[in-house]
């Protein structure tokens, strides 16, 4: 039996295993090792990650609720996959509260403000250990911040909604984990934040708006791409010659 190329760094503690479980799999979507419409292996994936199928089946359903996963019939648990629309609607939203967030940052308090920094060093730090998959999370970790400048406990929870569907989209952008290419999104971040402490605000929101609608614009054609592409997989007039991938 051909086993699945994973990884050897998935074992996880028998302690809190299950919300392990589901960290790692959130990690896996967002690196994109785990792309939108993928099917989770039960079998390969539990021994990968070095847990009973029970506990990989706990795991599933916790990310099954934060809507990253989804049951298709025949096929198991598949990750989800988001449409162009979906994309320009969660772009949408990022821009409202990541900008309004940058606008507070100058009269934020200090607590506040040095999350945001954290989430940038340990951006830096993953860098520096080649890490793709922890960079990405703590990238998440940096946007969330930014909205929290806004101070509002309800708006952070639904954000971390939004997070979770980020975590979709950045399954598209594996080009981003190559040499350099972390790099140079971090010092744009560093640039974006330094320039909103400074009360240079409309700059800050210029330069991340410029971010937010490049990556839109991708997001959107490679979700496109991909749709059709599933359409031709399992509902074209080929499908039954091509066989399911």
């Amino acid at each position: 039996m051909a086993r699945f190329a994973f990884g050897d760094d998935l074992k996880v503690k028998r302690i809190g295993a299950t919300d392990q479980v589901a960290q790692q799999l959130r990690t896996m979507i967002a690196d994109g090792r785990l792309p939108q419409g993928t099917r989770l292996p039960e079998v390969p994936l539990a021994e990968a990650l070095g847990v009973s199928r029970n506990t990989l089946r706990d795991g599933i359903r916790i990310l099954s609720s934060e809507g990253l996963l989804t049951h298709v019939l025949n096929r198991g648990a598949v990750v989800r996959s988001l449409s162009p629309e979906d994309v320009s609607d969660i772009y949408g939203l990022r821009r409202w509260l990541e900008l309004d967030g940058l606008a507070a940052v100058p009269n934020a308090p200090g607590d506040v403000r040095a999350e945001a920094l954290e989430a940038l060093d340990a951006c830096a730090a993953a860098i520096d250990r080649d890490d793709y998959g922890d960079f990405v999370e703590h990238e998440l970790e940096f946007h969330a911040a930014l909205v929290s400048h806004l101070g509002s406990p309800r708006l952070d929870r639904f954000f971390a909604q939004v997070i979770g569907e980020l975590r979709l989209l950045f399954s598209d952008l594996t080009s981003d984990s190559q040499p350099g290419r972390a790099a140079e999104l971090l010092k744009m971040y560093r640039a974006i934040y330094t320039s909103a402490e400074g009360g240079e605000v409309a700059a800050a929101q210029r330069r991340l708006t410029e971010h937010l609608d490049v990556y839109e614009t991708r997001l959107r054609e490679v979700a496109r791409s991909r749709l059709e592409a599933e359409k031709g997989q399992h509902g074209g007039p080929n499908a039954a010659a091509r066989g399911s991938g």
